[in-house]
C-alpha cells in the first residue's frame, strides 16, 4: 500500500539517487587492494629457461667463404680474374725524347662485383668505363683491381691507381 502512494516520477526520482550514490561509493571507495609483487629468485637459471641459440639454415657450414649474391653465374662470366694471366710487355719501345709527348690515361674509379669490373678511365677530355681486354685510345685493359688499373700501351705495361 504504501507503494501506491508514491508518484512514478517519486519513484525515478529515488532510483536515480540511489543508483547515484551507490556508483560514488564504488568508484570513490579507498580499501587499497593488496598488490604483492613476484618473489625474485635468485641464483643459476633453469636450463629450461634458457632460449635456444640462433639457427642457421640447412646447409650451413662455418667458415666457408659464402657466394656474392650479386655476382653473376660462373657460365656467364667471360672475363679472368687479374692475377691469372702474366702482364704483356709494350710491343713498342719509344724512345727517350718522345716519352714525354705520350698522355696517361689516368684511371678515376673501378666498379663491379664478383667477377664483372669495370675501370673508369679518363683519357683526354674522354672519361668512360672500361672492362678487361678494351682498348682506351691505344692503350689495352690488361687488370683491373679494386683500387687499380693495369694497362699496356706506347708507354708499356702502367699500373694506374686511383686519384693518381
Amino acid at each position: 500500500m504504501l507503494f501506491r502512494r508514491i508518484t512514478r516520477k517519486q519513484l525515478v526520482a529515488v532510483l536515480l539517487i540511489s543508483s547515484g550514490v551507490l556508483l560514488g561509493v564504488i568508484y570513490y571507495d579507498d580499501a587499497p587492494e593488496t598488490v604483492y609483487a613476484p618473489a625474485v629468485v635468485e641464483g643459476k637459471p633453469s636450463a629450461k629457461s634458457i632460449p635456444p641459440p640462433g639457427r642457421m639454415p640447412i646447409g650451413f657450414e662455418p667458415g666457408r667463404t659464402l657466394r656474392d649474391p650479386f655476382a653473376l653465374p660462373g657460365q656467364f662470366a667471360s672475363v679472368q680474374p687479374a692475377g691469372d694471366q702474366a702482364l704483356p710487355t709494350a710491343a713498342l719501345t719509344m724512345p727517350a725524347g718522345k716519352a714525354a709527348t705520350i698522355k696517361l690515361p689516368v684511371l678515376v674509379g673501378v666498379v663491379g662485383a664478383g667477377e664483372q669490373w669495370a675501370a673508369i678511365i679518363r683519357l683526354g677530355d674522354e672519361s668512360r668505363s672500361y672492362q678487361l681486354h678494351e682498348y682506351a685510345g691505344s692503350y689495352q685493359v690488361v687488370a683491373i683491381t679494386i683500387d687499380s688499373a693495369t694497362v699496356a700501351g706506347p708507354a708499356g705495361v702502367v699500373v694506374l691507381r686511383v686519384g693518381r
